[in-house]
C-alpha cells in the first residue's frame, strides 16, 4: 500500500493539490515519487473542517484520518500518535510526506514517526512546495517537476475553492451584460475621469434621476423604449458596474493565452456563517485564486477597498489568495496605497491598477500580462 500523508494547516490548497495531481501519477523518471493507494490526513481540531471539506471534494478517495487534537505542538506525542495509527496499517511499500502545510513540530513528529515506523525496503519520499516557484522541493538540488510546476498542472475551480473553506457560490456571470459596448466604455471612462459630478448625477435617488435629461451622450445605446426598471440597471451599471464589466471584458479575452482556470465576476459568496459577500471578479489559475476589487474612487476609499480585497481574497482561497485592486487613483495615490499594503498590512502579493493604467486597453492588457505571468 503506498501512502500520501499530508499535514492541514489554515490554508488547505496545497494538500488539495496534491491530492488531485498524484491521484492519477505515473512516474517518468527516477524520482520515487508514486500514485497513492491512500491519503493520510494530519490535523488538529482548529483544523479538523478543512479536513473534511477536503475528503467531502474527494469522495473517491480513500482517507486515513489523524486528529491530533489540541496537541499541535508537542513533537513526541505527534510522533507517537502518527506511528502507533500507521503501525495498524497492513502492507506499506511506500509513504510520501509532504510537509507544506500544518505546524513545525507537526513536521518534525511526523517525520520522526516515518522514519521509526518504516524498515528499509519502504520507499520513504519528502518534499516540500516552494512559495517561489511551485515545484516540489525533494532533496538537495533536486526539485520536480523538471518542467513546469505542481500549480501549472492541477486545475481548481472558483466552487473548489469556496467549497474547501466552508463557503458557497450563490451566484456569479461570466458574460458581459446586455450595457457593455466598447464605445459606452470609453466614454463612461472619459466621464469620471474629467467629470467629477458625473458619478453622482447616477447617485441621485432614482425619482429624481426620472426627471433629468440622463439621455444626454448616451447615443452608444438604444434608450428609446426603456422601461423603469432597465434605467434602474442601467443606473446601477454607471454608478461602477461597469468598470468590472470592463476589466471582465479584457481579462477574458486573454483567458486562453494566460492560461486562466475559471473566471467570473459579480460573484456572490455565502461564507460558513451563512453570511453573503460579493466579489467584483474572481480568476484562478492552476491552483492560485486572485480577487479583484474595482472601484470608480479616486482617493476616498482607496485604502478601504485594498484591505477588504485582501480580506475577501483570504475568506475564500487562504493565505495564498492574491488581491489586486483597480480604481481611478491617479499614480502617487496607487504607488502610496501599495507601500502601505507591503509594508504596513505585510500584503506582499497585493497588486493595484490605477486610472493611468487602465484608460488605454492595450496599456491595461500589458499590466494584466505582467501580473499574470509571474
Amino acid at each position: 500500500m503506498k501512502l500520501l500523508v499530508l499535514l492541514i494547516g489554515g490554508n488547505p490548497i496545497a494538500n488539495y493539490a496534491l491530492i488531485k495531481f498524484f491521484k492519477d501519477y505515473e512516474s517518468k523518471d527516477k524520482n520515487d515519487l508514486f500514485k497513492y493507494d491512500k491519503v493520510v490526513l494530519i490535523y488538529t481540531n482548529q483544523t479538523q473542517e478543512l479536513s473534511k471539506n477536503i475528503k467531502n471534494l474527494n469522495e473517491n478517495i480513500k482517507f486515513i484520518d489523524i486528529n491530533l487534537e489540541n496537541n499541535a505542538r508537542d513533537i513526541n506525542g505527534i510522533k507517537d500518535k502518527v506511528k502507533n495509527k500507521l503501525l495498524e496499517l497492513e502492507n506499506v511499500n511506500s509513504v510520501h510526506l509532504n510537509y507544506t502545510g500544518g505546524t513545525k513540530p507537526m513536521s518534525v513528529g511526523t517525520f520522526l514517526a516515518i522514519e521509526e515506523f518504516s524498515s528499509s525496503d519502504i520507499n520513504k519520499v519528502f518534499s516540500d512546495i516552494s512559495p517561489s516557484n511551485y515545484k516540489l522541493y525533494l532533496k538537495r538540488e533536486e526539485e520536480f517537476p523538471k518542467e513546469g510546476n505542481i500549480a501549472q498542472s492541477v486545475n481548481v475551480s472558483i466552487k473548489e475553492f469556496c467549497l474547501l473553506h466552508g463557503a458557497n457560490i450563490k451566484k456569479l456571470d461570466n458574460k458581459n451584460s446586455e450595457f457593455y459596448n466598447t464605445k459606452f466604455i470609453e466614454y463612461l471612462l472619459n466621464e469620471v475621469k474629467n467629470n467629477k459630478d458625473f458619478i453622482e448625477f447616477w447617485k441621485k435617488d432614482f425619482k429624481d434621476l426620472k426627471e433629468e435629461n440622463w439621455k444626454v451622450k448616451l447615443q452608444f445605446l438604444d434608450l428609446e423604449k426603456i422601461s423603469n426598471n432597465k434605467l434602474k440597471k442601467l443606473q446601477k451599471f454607471i454608478k461602477g458596474i461597469f468598470l468590472e464589466e470592463y476589466i471582465f471584458y479584457v481579462l477574458n479575452g486573454l483567458k486562453d493565452e494566460l492560461k486562466f482556470t475559471d473566471l467570473a465576476w459579480n460573484v456572490v459568496i455565502e461564507n460558513k456563517r451563512k453570511k453573503e459577500f460579493e466579489l467584483d471578479i474572481v480568476i484562478t489559475k492552476g491552483y492560485t485564486i486572485y480577487v479583484i476589487s474595482c472601484t470608480t474612487d479616486k482617493r476616498a476609499y482607496i485604502k478601504q477597498k485594498a484591505f477588504e480585497a485582501s480580506i475577501r481574497a483570504e475568506q475564500i482561497g487562504g493565505i495564498g489568495a492574491k488581491p489586486i485592486l483597480i480604481s481611478f487613483a491617479d499614480k502617487k495615490i496607487t504607488e502610496k496605497t501599495k507601500d502601505e499594503m507591503i509594508n504596513y498590512a505585510g500584503k506582499n502579493s497585493f497588486e493595484i491598477l490605477g486610472f493611468e493604467d487602465i484608460k488605454d486597453i492595450d496599456k491595461l492588457k500589458n499590466k494584466i500580462k505582467n501580473i499574470f505571468r509571474v
